[in-house]
């Protein structure tokens, strides 16, 4: 699996090819949260469009929920969105469905980079108070 992460303010775009495992996806979002970036970062786009299947089951995906509710007393004002073709998005669903639709940390399926960018830009903007010792 090949994962590049392209940073722009208050963005980023994480592109997944190959195959993509649980473990791997989980060590890609920790890699996010403990980047220097991410206490600005408004939007993380998981980019699954070039893939050639992945792994990611509840499992894998209550982990990274695990992580992202924890990186949260740093940056709470962050969403997440997945953009795949319509198995992928399927399978990435049904993994998916264990956690909170009403949770801000809930992310939204796509089928393209520019439905998940016209999907973020509707959303109102996120302003928690984040944890400070």
């Amino acid at each position: 699996m090949t994962c590049t992460y392209t940073w722009t303010k208050g963005c980023v775009v994480k592109t997944f090819t190959e195959f993509v495992s649980g473990q791997a996806f989980v060590l890609s979002a920790e890699r996010v949260s403990a980047d220097p970036r991410f206490e600005t970062l408004r939007i993380i786009y998981n980019d699954f469009l070039r893939i050639d299947g992945h792994s990611i089951d509840a499992t894998a995906y209550q982990r990274v929920a695990a992580s992202r509710l924890g990186s949260m007393w740093t940056n709470p004002n962050y969403r997440v969105a997945f953009i795949a073709i319509e198995h992928t998005a399927d399978c990435l669903s049904r993994a998916i469905a264990s956690g909170n639709p009403e949770a801000v940390y809930h992310p939204h399926l796509c089928g393209s980079m520019a439905e998940g960018r016209a999907w973020y830009a509707l959303q109102p903007a996120l302003d928690a108070t984040r944890y400070r010792h």
